[in-house]
Order: C-alpha cells, then structure tokens, then sequence
C-alpha cells in the first residue's frame, strides 16, 4: 500500500496579507502541501483567493504545548472569545 504524507509548513507572524501571500507561495515552491496560519482571518482569506492551501487556527497554540500539560488555548480564551477576536462572531 503507498503511504501519502500531507506536509504543511507554518507562516511566521507577517504584517500584510500581501507578504503572507509572498510566504505561502515560498513555501509552497519549497515542496509544503498547505501554510498554517496564526494570522487574521482576512489574512487567511486572502491567502485563499489566491488558491493557496491554508489552515487557520483560532485561539489554538501549538508552542505552547508541554510534554506535561498538553495542549492549551491562548490564557485566559475560551472558543467564543477566540472567534470573537478572528471576526467569526
């Protein structure tokens, strides 16, 4: 059975929605299936329109993740303050 790896590689925080679109492409030429993105959701979706695989993330931080704690949200955010922030709500 062949064994398919989907690889996305991780924007740093960028200023514009124009130099995320510049990073994505950059990472997609570095061989990336998709940019995961911190950013705004305008960023996210002006990453989209210009038919770049993009995932967002709302309230979720993955380097703040311990081998003794797991996961966490940003401190102190619930889900609803999370989707209030990125415009969701």
């Amino acid at each position: 059975m062949e064994t398919t790896l989907f690889m996305p590689g991780d924007l740093p925080h960028i200023a514009s929605p124009g130099q995320a679109i510049a990073a994505g492409f950059e990472l997609m030429n570095m061989g990336a299936d998709a940019a995961c993105s911190g950013m705004s959701l305008t960023v996210v979706e002006a990453m989209a329109r210009e038919y770049i695989p993009v995932a967002g993330r709302i309230g979720f931080v993955p380097c703040r993740s311990t081998w003794i704690g797991g996961a966490r949200m940003e401190p102190g955010m619930s889900i609803t303050d999370a989707f209030k922030k990125d415009g969701v709500l």
